[in-house]
């Protein structure tokens, strides 16, 4: 006979609920934040979350991380990982901070600061240092050899002019050097717009050309400035003018006998405001 089957028994299993007042907190909070439910479901994440890729859907998508979340729902406690989120081969990678904590006996928060800037930051400064310390030993060296060589030809009138106009184009070359040092120094102490000013962006590049003609015609480079004209931007004359300076300087050194070097603005246009990029080629 055909036993006609028994209702299945039900249970009301209660939905995990984010305590009143942390989702407030997460919408206005700067580093990333997300709430894990008990099995591992992100009950909820706000936008830098999202941006910075640690969120999928209702997953979390950096496998360390939701190791992470495990040990610290098995184990309590607050946790730390670094992370390093990579977005493609053609986008540079994303360094993040994470800091990991029981939020009650089912749900688990997460905090992540992005690292990125100040990591590059680092790394620049770092790159810089030892490249200067490398430049600086050739002056030093040249005119210590130069002053040995003065010494030598002591009774040689011409030897001696000509050496010690050497010493003057090493001396030269140093104080430039050192010069790049203080000004590395006050570029850092300075608000990135701690006194903004509208700036003519055709002003500094063209002042930035100028200043490196004789240089570029010393190598036989063509140096030109192109793009669209009449843009301003909100920010720093000074500073600006100085980072566009250096990638000039630097496109005249490094570039062939006879190239040509491009100074160029684009506007690009994004969703809430335009920002103007600046090339040199």
């Amino acid at each position: 006979r055909t036993r006609q089957a028994e209702p299945s028994p039900t249970f009301d299993v209660a939905e995990p609920v984010v305590p009143a007042g942390v989702a407030e907190v997460l919408v206005v909070l700067p580093a990333a934040g997300v709430v894990v439910g008990p099995h591992d479901e992100v009950l909820q994440a706000n936008a830098t979350a999202r941006s910075l890729g640690l969120v999928r859907g209702s997953r979390i998508s950096v496998p360390e991380l939701l190791q992470l979340v495990r040990i610290v729902r098995r184990e309590g406690g607050i946790r730390s990982i670094d992370l390093q989120i990579s977005r493609g081969a053609r986008v540079a990678s994303s360094y993040l901070t994470a800091r990991v904590a029981p939020l009650d006996e089912s749900l688990i928060l997460i905090l992540a600061d992005d690292q990125t800037t100040a990591r590059r930051i680092e790394e620049t400064r770092r790159d810089f240092v030892a490249n200067i310390s490398h430049e600086l030993k050739t002056p030093i060296g040249a005119i210590s050899l130069l002053a040995e060589a003065v010494e030598d030809a002591a009774d040689d009138p011409a030897a001696v002019r000509k050496f010690a106009s050497r010493m003057g184009i090493e001396s030269a070359r140093l104080t430039d050097l050192v010069g790049q040092i203080i000004e590395l120094s006050r570029l850092q102490s300075d608000g990135p717009l701690a006194d903004p000013e509208i700036v003519d962006v055709d002003e500094v590049l063209t002042d930035a050309v100028e200043r490196r003609r004789m240089d570029a015609e010393r190598r036989r480079i063509t140096l030109t400035v192109a793009g669209v004209a009449g843009t301003r931007v909100l920010g720093n004359a000074r500073q600006l003018g100085v980072a566009v300076g250096n990638l000039v300087e630097n496109a005249i050194v490094y570039s062939d006998t006879g190239a040509r070097v491009v100074v160029a603005a684009h506007v690009q246009a994004r969703s809430d405001d335009d920002y103007v990029e600046i090339t040199v080629s």
